[in-house]
């Protein structure tokens, strides 16, 4: 049994990933029992969740005995329960001490103006309310900002085409995820969304380098990082396929950083005066592998 065992404090996705490698290194696909054990004084941002549930779930897929130990945490377990997140979760995933009943959590449902609950999005679409509720808590949280009403049409844009991306490229019969969190004491929200699907550098690394050869031998964060750089669109196509692009664009001009995440790279992006510069990019390679694609933006609650 390969055990996961969490830090404490409030973690995040990066967080997540970074206890995943330790305690598996780059491949837990050749692992067959794992245990996440989060200790007293754990909890998990929404971002973190999402991750968790993702890395979870695809596990589980795969066959293997996965359990969640949350003994340790209570708070851990009724926060993230608050998020739906059990809701979300393989049925074959163990929970300790117990897996909350649907009816403990639903009482919560819709009652923190700051959080959207983790909703499932997948080939059959989403919610139809959910990017209108996305925007509504966006809208409350950046009331402040004079800049609402385009950070609200850009994030609207945004979100859609993510959402969309999920619905008709994931290519799994695993549900991708959207949610969000407003953290008032630390002045900025998270919001999230992510799939366990095919991987937007399967689309991205071939259409690339058969416009740029010369970056045959790139790592795939070199190849996420220079698509965003270059405005590449994964299709080919005029005004399609240019979500990675236009999010980082959009994540640019309203001071968000940007973290995407996809099989075993990360690159987050942080902005500078007027453009992500090299030296505000963060790109670690070799971590766990993880399919999909997941994106995470972190908002300032004040411009």
């Amino acid at each position: 049994m390969r055990i996961v065992t969490l830090s404490g404090g409030w973690l995040t996705a990066f967080d997540i990933d970074n206890h995943v490698r330790r305690a598996l290194g780059p491949d837990l696909r050749t692992t067959q029992f794992l245990t996440v054990l989060a200790p007293s004084g754990s909890n998990l941002k929404v971002d973190a969740a999402v991750r968790l549930l993702c890395y979870a779930n695809q596990c589980a897929d795969r066959g293997m005995s996965v359990t969640i130990d949350l003994t340790g945490s209570p708070n851990a377990l009724g926060y993230i329960g608050r998020m739906m997140f059990f809701e979300r979760l393989h049925p074959s995933v163990a929970v300790l001490p117990q897996r909350p009943s649907p009816l403990e959590t639903a009482i919560h449902r819709g009652r923190n103006g700051g959080l959207v609950e983790i909703e499932p999005v997948n080939r059959d679409g989403c919610d139809p309310g959910l990017p209108r509720r996305l925007i509504k808590a966006v809208e409350l949280a950046c009331a402040n900002r004079p800049d609402i009403g385009p950070l609200k049409e850009a994030t609207w844009t945004s979100l859609t085409e993510l959402i969309s991306n999920v619905e008709d490229h994931s290519c799994t019969t695993l549900d991708g995820f959207a949610a969000l969190q407003v953290y008032r004491n630390r002045n900025n929200l998270v919001l999230t969304v992510a799939d366990s699907g095919v991987g937007i550098l399967r689309k991205l690394r071939p259409a690339l380098l058969a416009e740029v050869p010369e970056l045959e031998g790139a790592s795939n964060g070199e190849i996420l990082c220079e698509s965003i750089r270059r405005g590449f669109s994964s299709t080919g196509e005029e005004g399609r396929g240019m979500g990675l692009q236009g999010c980082a664009e959009k994540a640019l001009k309203y001071k968000a950083k940007l973290e995407i995440r996809t099989e075993d790279q990360r690159v987050l992006l942080v902005p500078s005066a007027n453009a992500y510069e090299p030296d505000r990019g963060h790109h670690d390679g070799e971590m766990p592998y993880l399919a999909g694609t997941h994106m995470t933006f972190t908002f300032s609650l004040a411009a």
